[in-house]
């Protein structure tokens, strides 16, 4: 005696799960590349409105971060980059609360860069800290 029709039934039956199962399998795959590559544009987005806010706070310090650079070729005495270096310093506390102002920014990046977070700062904002 050959097959019996159930028998038939149970083949396919298992067979046409199998390929359910497959193409499932498929569809997921590719719905986890698709949120993988979301998250990295998304990851991407933040990082950038971050490095523009940054680069907001640091240029409302620009008069401070002038005064701390080293002095360049200029002889003009109305420029005031460099004033603060080699010995001098901020003199009143109004000076001194826009230095306090601007380092803190800098030890927000260095907690940032600290715990690996964002390897970005040190690339392009190193050479101020």
């Amino acid at each position: 005696m050959g097959p019996k029709i159930t028998d038939w039934i149970g083949a396919i039956a298992a067979a046409s799960s199998t390929i359910i199962a497959f193409v499932a399998a498929i569809i997921v795959i590719r719905q986890l590349s698709e949120m993988r590559a979301q998250r990295s544009q998304q990851a991407n987005a933040t990082l950038g409105q971050f490095i523009f806010q940054l680069d907001e706070a640091l240029s409302r310090n620009t008069e401070v971060h002038q005064r701390l650079r080293p002095k360049s070729t200029s002889s003009d005495p109305s420029d005031i980059v460099g004033s603060w270096t080699k010995g001098k310093g901020p003199e009143n506390d109004a000076d001194w609360t826009k230095v306090e102002s601007y380092m803190g920014i800098f030890e927000r990046m260095s907690l940032l860069k600290g715990k690996g977070d964002l390897d970005t700062i040190k690339h392009l904002y190193g050479y101020r800290m």
